[in-house]
């Protein structure tokens, strides 16, 4: 199998909210394992960063839906590129609060303090990822031994 990863910046569009948000979450969990698409999603007030991959024609199409999304506005692509193995194999869609991150994260990719990935280039934004994941995995872990 061909896989893809692709990760982009987007705006909140100014007439959606959180709960859209949380539907295009619920959409991404309910319909991605069937499709082989795994990724992470962190998100502020502002901004989005994805990172999806999966067989590269269902990511293509994903991507192409997401472009034509109304809740989301100011797509950039970041990164797009063949991998032989997965980040996030564990997620279906993983979500990230950008205020749930640590400032080390953000720092260490970001321009300054604040989660902006516009600031980002595609290198940045896989290492960020990256990181992401294993922060989140080191958490769930934690919570889950509790």
């Amino acid at each position: 199998m061909n896989m893809v990863r692709l990760i982009y910046a987007s705006r909140l569009a100014p007439h959606a909210g959180p709960r859209d948000v949380q539907i295009i979450l619920e959409t991404a969990r309910a319909n991605n394992p069937a499709k082989g698409i795994t990724g992470a999603l962190c998100y502020n007030d502002t901004y989005f960063l994805q990172c999806i991959e999966g067989p590269r024609t269902a990511i293509n199409q994903l991507y192409t839906s997401i472009l034509s999304d109304e809740r989301a506005a100011d797509s950039t692509l970041m990164e797009y590129s063949d991998i032989h193995e997965r980040i996030f194999e564990n997620w279906s869609m993983a979500y990230v609060k950008a205020d749930e991150l640590t400032e080390q994260i953000v720092m260490k990719y970001g321009a300054d303090r604040h989660f902006n990935p516009y600031e980002m280039n595609g290198e940045q934004a896989l290492g960020f990822m990256i990181n992401l994941a294993r922060e989140k995995d080191r958490y769930l872990a934690t919570v889950i031994k509790k």
